[in-house]
């Protein structure tokens, strides 16, 4: 729930600084992989990110965006935080 809050939070920044193809990175594979396909529908999606999916679709549909999924085991960074 807090990686799609996230990636809705960028989403809105992006939005709002005008930034037409932006890029965004998330660990979750399964956020990416909805993100990416723009289904929220399915029944493997989890009902307590349904909502913050549709809202991410609201604010980047006028953009040019990309999801990308990253290994947590080649992102240290957010490994470290996470622990």
């Amino acid at each position: 729930q807090a990686a799609a809050l996230a990636l809705l939070l960028a989403a809105q920044v992006a939005k709002r600084l005008c930034i037409s193809q932006p890029t965004f990175l998330t660990d979750n594979l399964s956020l990416a992989s909805r993100a990416t396909s723009r289904k929220n529908k399915e029944s493997t999606t989890s009902w307590t990110i349904r909502k913050v999916l549709v809202d991410f679709f609201c604010y980047s549909s006028d953009l040019q965006s990309q999801v990308f999924h990253i290994s947590r085991e080649i992102n240290g960074i957010a490994h470290n935080v996470a622990h």
